[in-house]
């Protein structure tokens, strides 16, 4: 393990062990590139990573397989974006690697704009989650979106409809490719909301609901996209997540 990776480790990443020998963990997305037979010929992180541990990452995907794409009856090469956890262990006293967990691949999402909340949103103590469905189109853009479940006990669902879709159309999406072209992807994307309760001791009784609204942070109740029908399926992708 190179000096500076040892170095940083134990600089940034010092601390309580999350496990028997983990002494960090974040996730992160990656994009894989594969050859077509499926193996990875390539690994960028997407978004920041410290620079020390873009190496190691490389170095631990590549013995990854996935299942080789077919583009009509022809192997071609594939590219998907790969959420993961990367563990930081304590392989000896003073020595650390790191551990890159899989966990999903498919298209990456990222929101450019949080769309606003109503005050029928931030009504004391509200709380529940829907589904969404939508197609990651090759231009980008997240089209053709349902909403396929919802529980809101005792309030409606369509404002919560109504920001789910504004959210996902707002996604700033890079979609899967094969033989170097860029396809749709199906995905599920669940969202949940756990509103906090507001005070309503004496002198808060006045209180306004937009007033309310106003003083509580934006919120972020996105979940994890799930590809649905991803070209890219996984082999040999390491311990599992």
């Amino acid at each position: 393990m190179k000096r500076e990776f040892m170095w940083l480790a134990l600089l940034c990443f010092s601390g309580i062990a999350m496990a028997q020998d983990v002494v960090r963990s974040y996730p992160a997305e990656l994009a894989l590139d594969m050859d077509t037979q499926g193996h990875v010929v390539a690994a960028a992180p997407v978004g920041d990573m410290p620079a020390a541990l873009v190496g190691p990452m490389q170095s631990a995907v590549q013995h990854w397989r996935f299942k080789p794409v077919q583009d009509h009856g022809v192997a071609a090469t594939a590219r998907t974006y790969v959420r993961v956890r990367m563990d930081v262990v304590q392989q000896a006293p003073g020595s650390y690697g790191l551990r890159v967990v899989y966990i999903k691949n498919g298209p990456s999402l990222n929101p450019t704009r949080v769309p606003a909340m109503s005050p029928e949103m931030y009504r004391d103590g509200v709380h529940g989650h829907l589904v969404m469905e939508g197609v990651v189109r090759p231009d980008g853009t997240v089209a053709d979106l349902q909403m396929t479940e919802a529980k809101f006990p005792g309030v409606r669902a369509a404002p919560f409809r109504q920001f789910a879709t504004e959210a996902l159309q707002h996604m700033k999406a890079m979609p899967e490719m094969v033989a170097g072209q860029p396809v749709a992807t199906r995905i599920r994307v669940p969202f949940f909301f756990n509103e906090p309760h507001v005070a309503s001791e004496a002198g808060d009784q006045g209180k306004s609901e937009a007033h309310a609204a106003q003083a509580m942070p934006a919120p972020a109740p996105t979940g994890e996209a799930v590809a649905l029908d991803s070209p890219v399926a996984p082999l040999e992708v390491g311990p599992k997540g």
